[in-house]
């Protein structure tokens, strides 16, 4: 058979005992189990339709024919192993499947681990058809419980990146060296301010193989590659999944990322980007399936307290033995254990075989995989077929600037229009085409800003209902509305620029870095309160002031 998906992790239920956990786990299986039973033959339920009662004890259930429930409870001096084998027939014809759930405690600590296989109940050189996916119970786990893979906490749903704390998310999350999972990072479209794909689904999708983080804006995005540098970013409408161990120094290419036509692309196909993540993800899930930690410690506690116990059995016999009749008892006993020990010796045999087979289908299958998700495109689409790219998603293959000039002149086509609240002068497109600022797309970012701000207070007839300064915080740039009495008295031409026929003081200012002129930008502007328009007099190197 072949496995398509692994997880095991620890399961803590608040204010309750591990052992209380392990019991409830025990409960929400069953009833996962036996849901299945309930629901109707067939899509779009996908049941079986044939309602069932599982008993809370071990044993054996044969609600079908072809269908079988087994629950098998160990226990030894430090906790408890409980095993529910559930197989049973699939969509396909002769497709036969095999989940196990195996629930363990130590009275301290509770642990869960789900594996699923795949297989054909007869030979047939037919590929199986089913798609690939995570089990429900791992959701309800998820949903009832704090669960954890290895100390680190694995979240039920989504959550957000807020505006002002990635640089927490880099250092605590993403470049964790105690993160165990990978986190697909969402972002949000720059002209939509929505997200390309859907977060719930993907969370819900992903469960339990991967964090869904969603960057709360599009500034957080560009927060995001202030942290982690420019080609290891996500940022405007594109989905990125990073790997535990990356780092400032790693290789981007291998943390894929899917920009916005790669989305788009993908949903006129039956794979969806969604799909192929979830079916790269499984299959890497079943190539590493263990138990966690407490069951494997579990199940060798159980395999040396039997050995003792069998040991224990053959020295008493040996003590005791007198009679003929005695050594009889005691030759049986040496039987039995021999039986036993050769039946182990077999099974480990054919597991040990069934691994080696299920590596290799899994090397291939991987491999396929990864075909897949490193794919920059999707089938052509046949001659004729109108484009679903939204507008958003064309734009943003334009946001990708060699020099600020280049940001600043598609800023100005986008926004400078001749009734619009933005006024761009002779001297900013000059002080653009001097600046070497090494993070030009920024430029362009922050003249949207403006001209969206700028916009509100035009439509407010000179009224924002706050502060500029307050208006743009959102946006990650600080605006500021005047410069410094010494940098005006010392330097105060360098800040004057002709409008409307006179030399006015551009003091009102956004700054974005320090230092070298690679590394920072400003743009200065004057507010004309008659006309409502927001002038733009310098968009480059920052002006003269006390410490340049």
């Amino acid at each position: 058979m072949k496995s398509v998906f692994s997880c095991s992790f620890d399961i803590t239920l608040q204010k309750h005992s591990a052992q209380a956990a392990f019991q409830r786990a025990s409960e929400l299986t069953r009833d996962w189990i036996s849901g299945k039973y309930q629901r109707p033959a067939g899509p779009p339920s996908f049941g079986f339709g044939n309602p069932i009662v599982l008993p809370d004890e071990p044993g054996e259930l044969k609600p079908l024919e072809g269908h079988q429930i087994r629950r098998d409870d160990q226990n030894c001096t430090i906790g408890e192993l409980r095993t529910y084998l559930w197989e049973h027939d699939g969509d396909e014809p002769d497709e036969f499947w095999s989940t196990q759930v195996v629930l363990a405690h130590d009275g301290n600590h509770a642990s869960v681990t789900i594996h699923t296989r795949v297989g054909s109940l007869r030979y047939s050189l037919r590929p199986l058809s089913f798609q690939p996916g995570i089990p429900g119970l791992v959701r309800t786990l998820l949903t009832n419980f704090t669960c954890s893979l290895n100390g680190w906490p694995m979240p039920a749903s989504h959550y957000p990146i807020p505006h002002g704390q990635v640089d927490q998310f880099v250092e605590r999350f993403l470049f964790s060296s105690e993160r165990t999972l990978p986190i697909v990072v969402i972002s949000k479209d720059v002209w939509s301010e929505q997200p390309l794909v859907d977060p719930v689904r993907w969370a819900h999708s992903l469960a339990g193989l991967a964090e869904v983080a969603v960057l709360e804006n599009k500034w957080t995005g560009f927060q995001l590659t202030e942290q982690v540098g420019r080609t290891l970013s996500c940022f405007g409408g594109a989905v990125r999944i990073y790997w535990p161990g990356v780092s400032l120094q790693a290789n981007p290419d291998q943390h894929r990322l899917w920009l916005p036509a790669d989305i788009e692309a993908a949903k006129l196909t039956p794979a969806p980007v969604e799909k192929r993540l979830l079916g790269f993800l499984c299959a890497i899930s079943a190539t590493n399936h263990v138990d966690s930690g407490l069951i494997a410690r579990l199940r060798r506690a159980i395999d040396e307290q039997r050995s003792a116990e069998r040991a224990a059995a053959i020295a008493a016999a040996r003590e005791n033995a007198k009679a003929p009749e005695d050594f009889n008892e005691l030759l049986s006993l040496y039987s039995k254990e021999n039986k036993e020990l050769l039946a182990e010796k077999e099974a480990l045999a054919y597991e040990l075989d069934a691994a080696r087979v299920a590596c290799e289908e899994a090397r291939r299958e991987i491999e396929n995989h990864r075909e897949n998700y490193l794919a920059l495109s999707v089938a052509p689409k046949p001659a004729g077929t109108a484009s679903r790219l939204s507008a958003p998603a064309i734009v943003q293959f334009r946001r990708e600037f060699t020099s600020v000039e280049e940001a600043y002149e598609s800023a100005v086509a986008d926004f400078g229009q001749n009734d619009g609240p933005l006024l761009f002068l002779e001297s900013a497109r000059k002080s653009a085409a001097e600046s070497p600022y090494k993070a030009p797309e920024e430029v362009y970012f922050l003249i949207k800003a403006l001209h969206d701000t700028a916009k509100r207070w035009r439509d407010g007839k000179g009224k924002l209902g706050t502060s500029w300064e307050a208006a743009l915080q959102p946006t990650g740039f600080a605006y500021a509305n005047n410069i410094s009495q010494t940098a005006e008295g010392k330097y105060g031409d360098d800040y004057r620029f002709l409008y409307d026929g006179q030399p006015r003081l551009f003091e009102q200012h956004v700054t974005k870095g320090a230092k070298t002129k690679n590394a920072c930008f400003s743009i200065h502007m004057y507010r004309d309160e008659k006309k409502l328009l927001l002038v733009i007099g310098h968009c480059g190197n920052h002006l003269t002031n006390t410490s340049s």
